[in-house]
Formats: C-alpha cells, sequence, structure tokens
C-alpha cells in the first residue's frame, strides 16, 4: 500500500522475526534527512507501523557522500549493517574503499571493517552478515590490516565482535590461514557458524579440486567444514560458477543445516539437468538434499540460485530461472519458497490477488530472496508495472508479501468405495488455486479445488492426503486425509 518511492530499490532482506527489514534506495522522498540526492542509501522500516528511517547517515545526522548498499539486518530487527563508499560517517576515512558499517539503537554509525588500530581498513570491505542480537558481525575483506599476520594477498571472511571491538579471521584452515580468495559470508543466529565460499585449498583435507567450494566455520569448535561435498565426501564442485558469480549459502539457527548453490552434478543422484542448483546440506546426518526441485519431484529446468534458509531449516526460498517448480510462475526470473517438511514448492513474487506479475524492466531482475524465521513472510524486489496500484514512475521497488497457508477443506466424500474414489475439496481462500495429492505418503501430484476423481489406483485401502495451496502461499501444514477402498 502507500504511493511508491521515487527511485529504485534493491536488496531488501527481514528480520528473522519478521519485524523489520532493510533496503537499500535511491529514492529521495523515504526521509526527511535523505539529503544526497537520488546516491543510494540503506533504509530500515518498522513492519508494524511502516515508519522508515534513513540508517547511512554521520554522527550528526549529515547525508552520505556516497552510495550505500548491501544491508544486513540483526534477528531482532536492532541493528542494520551495511556497505558504504562514503567517507563522513567516521573521521579519518580516507582509504578510498567501501567499508562496512552497523548502526544500532543509538542511531551512531560503527564501523565494522576497522583496522588492528582502529582506523579504517586498508583494502575494500563488503558483505556484511549479522547475528541474530546485532553484536557480531561477519563480513568480506580485502585488507591485510585487520588482523596480524594476513599475508596471503586475497579477500578474506571475518568476524568482529561489535562490543570488545575483537575482529577474527573465520576463513582459515588448520593452519590458521587461507591460500585463496573467501567471501560470502552468512551468520547463524547465534554467531557460532559462519558459512562462505573460497577457492581456496587448505581450509579441509577433502577439498581436491581448485574451483570454489562452500565451507562451514565452526567458532567455538575452531574448525573448517567443506560442506559442498560430493557422494563420497570429496570437493563437490568441479564445475566453476561463471564470473563474476559465486556460490551464496546460508545456515540454520544450530548449524545444522546449510543451503547453498552450486552447478556440480555430484552431490546429489538426482540432479542431471547440468544447471546450478540449491541444496541443503545436513551436518548431523551427513547427507545432501536437493531443494530446487518441483511439486511433481521434477528438476528445475534452469538455474536456481542465492538461497537463504529459515532458523530452523523447515524453508529454503531461493531466485530460479526454472519453468516447471511451482504453478504459478512466470517462463522467466521468479522467487521461490521451498518447505522441507513437505516437499513443495511455491511461487513468491505474485501480484497480491495471486496473479501474475507482469514483465520485468530489465531483462533480468536478479536478487536475492529474504524470509523470516516461520517462513510466512517473504520480502522481494520487483521492477513489475502491475504489483500494486498506481506505481508508474518505472523503478524497480521492494515488496512483503504474507504467505499465509490456506486451510484445506473436505466438502464431501463422493465415492469412499469405489473403482475411482472421488472427492471434493476446497479452501477457505479463493486464491488457492493449486492443490497437490499424496496417494499412501507418494509423490506429489497436481490437482485443483473442486472434484477430485482418483482413477488407476490397485485395490485395497489406501491413504488420500490433499493439501490446499496457491501462488504467493505456503501449503497448508494441516491438510486434510481421507481413506478410501478400491474393490478386487
Amino acid at each position: 500500500g502507500g504511493i511508491p518511492a521515487n527511485g529504485t530499490t534493491v536488496d531488501v532482506v527481514l528480520s528473522k522475526r519478521g519485524r523489520h527489514a532493510a533496503f537499500t534506495s535511491a529514492a529521495t522522498d523515504l526521509a526527511p534527512l535523505d539529503g544526497n540526492g537520488p546516491t543510494p542509501d540503506v533504509f530500515k522500516v518498522s513492519l508494524a507501523d511502516r515508519t522508515k528511517r534513513l540508517v547511512s547517515v554521520g554522527p550528526l545526522g549529515q547525508a552520505a557522500n556516497g552510495p550505500s548498499f548491501d544491508p544486513a539486518i540483526s534477528g531482532d530487527g536492532t541493528v542494520v549493517a551495511f556497505t558504504t563508499l562514503a567517507t563522513n560517517l567516521v573521521a579519518g576515512d580516507a582509504n578510498g574503499a567501501t567499508d562496512v558499517f552497523a548502526v544500532g539503537p543509538a542511531g551512531l554509525p560503527l564501523l565494522v571493517s576497522a583496522g588492528l588500530d582502529g582506523a579504517p581498513a586498508n583494502g575494500p570491505s563488503r558483505e556484511p552478515a549479522l547475528s541474530d542480537d546485532g553484536r557480531i558481525a561477519a563480513f568480506t575483506s580485502e585488507a591485510s590490516n585487520l588482523v596480524p599476520d594476513d599475508t596471503n594477498g586475497v579477500a578474506d571472511v571475518f568476524v568482529r565482535d561489535l562490543i570488545s571491538g575483537q575482529t577474527r579471521r573465520v576463513s582459515v584452515g588448520p593452519d590458521g590461514a587461507g591460500d585463496g580468495t573467501s567471501d560470502t559470508p552468512a551468520i547463524s543466529s547465534d554467531g557460532r557458524f559462519v558459512t562462505f565460499a573460497s577457492d581456496a585449498r587448505n581450509l579441509d583435507e577433502r577439498d581436491s579440486d581448485r574451483t570454489t567450494d562452500v565451507y562451514l566455520r565452526d567458532r567455538v569448535g575452531g574448525r573448517t567444514e567443506l560442506v559442498s561435498v560430493t557422494r563420497d565426501g570429496r570437493s563437490g564442485q568441479r564445475t566453476s560458477f561463471a564470473a563474476p558469480f559465486r556460490p551464496v549459502s546460508d545456515v540454520s539457527a544450530s548449524g545444522r543445516f546449510v543451503a547453498f548453490d552450486s552447478p556440480s552434478p555430484r552431490l546429489t543422484d538426482r540432479d542431471r539437468n547440468r544447471r546450478s542448483d540449491v541444496f541443503v546440506r545436513d551436518r548431523r546426518r551427513d547427507t545432501t538434499s536437493l531443494v530446487s526441485a518441483g511439486n511433481t519431484g521434477r528438476q528445475g529446468n534452469n538455474d536456481s540460485v542465492t538461497p537463504v534458509i529459515s532458523n530452523d531449516g523447515r524453508f529454503v526460498a531461493f531466485q530460479s530461472f526454472a519453468e516447471n517448480l511451482a504453478f504459478g510462475g512466470t517462463q522467466r526470473e521468479d522467487v521461490y519458497i521451498h518447505d522441507r517438511r513437505l516437499r513443495l514448492t511455491n511461487v513468491v513474487d505474485v501480484r497480491p490477488d495471486s496473479g501474475r506479475r507482469g514483465f520485468e524492466l530489465g531483462r533480468q531482475n536478479l536478487q536475492r530472496p529474504s524470509i523470516n524465521d516461520t517462513g510466512q513472510l517473504a520480502a522481494f524486489t520487483s521492477g513489475a508495472a502491475n504489483m500494486v496500484a498506481q506505481d508508474t514512475n518505472r523503478v524497480r521497488h521492494g515488496f512483503i508479501r504474507f504467505l499465509a497457508p490456506p486451510a484445506t477443506r473436505l466438502a464431501s466424500v463422493v465415492r469412499r468405495r469405489s473403482t475411482a474414489p472421488a472427492i471434493r475439496i476446497s479452501a477457505d481462500d479463493e486464491n488457492a488455486r493449486y492443490f497437490v495429492y499424496r496417494i499412501d505418503g507418494g509423490p506429489p501430484k497436481p490437482t485443483r479445488p473442486g472434484l477430485l476423481v482418483l482413477r488407476g489406483m490397485k485395490p485395497g485401502r489406501h491413504r488420500i492426503t490433499v493439501y490446499a495451496g496457491g501462488a504467493g502461499m505456503l501449503f497448508d501444514p494441516s491438510p486434510v486425509r481421507v481413506t478410501v477402498t478400491v474393490p478386487d
């Protein structure tokens, strides 16, 4: 609702508790302190009352004199971190490179990418990620003055305690260093686990190639673990990402589940599409599962990338160019959410009435979606003109979708005992148009509300489970269950 902003908005991120969001925008009509014109800034919004606050400002409220972008927000929504080229947020910022800052409830910018003497890093820093309470920040930096003996000459992943001011490098192997580039960090809610991408070869002895892999660092255990492993436990990528793309990962609260994208065909038995896919690694069970699959069990027929995972590991959101993942998607890039418990996928970036969005402004709308803890809120961006009313300014906007699941209803059992049993099904939401059903816990099959005729089943008793769903919503976690009998 409301009048669309007068500038492009990107990088919308939700707090895990779903009460706040942060985003980058070049709009000039979002906050009264925005005095730097169309220069991109970082904002924070309260989803309860929709109040917006400009975050990327100096200690005296002065407008940033350079672009700010790439926001991260703590799980409780109290702290926002971002990357900036501005030089007037703290005194003495003369490194001529991007820095990472964090802003807490007091509104004062704190330099995250600070050197050993507290001065700005001597190289570019970027890609912040925050723990739930905002105390621990992970980020990427090419600087060599953040920790002692950083002599590898490439980007590393660091973690900084914003209260103690202590910084540690986490993209390290048993010898305390990494011999390759590391970046794209994510951090668990308690700050213990950090995942990242790296082409280093000395982080885990199982890494046997020079391509980029996904790793997890246990900061308490002091161990770095290869995550993107093959079925035989070796390095799994082999197939390289095309520049400038790098693997993107995310980690659940306990560190048990790691979501990541990979072009490798060697991670699971099901991967035969020769495309990038989204996977989840269960570190406790030592298994890797394919996430970017459709509701009929088919693998995505195009690239799926940039995943995020809920704290409990149940929901994974990602972007995909596949056309066969969910009903209501388009023949171009879409945002999807996958329920790992139900093994079902839905499209996210649709209009309020669950209709398909229009064409994007550009050829591609590359993005990383964001979800809250429960998976019922998802954030994304779109330049389609039909997403909301009054959108006539032809720029990209940020949206937050409430993915409330419908309630499945059994209207009647038309034939319980028959060679073709039939039931009549509906939902409490008129936009719930895409149902799936399972016979005896088997693979899902698509159907629509109305009369469901079950043909071709073998004689005997069968359990039918029906899940109501639709574009822009989750599938019903409390489905209808009916027992039918096919006579001999």
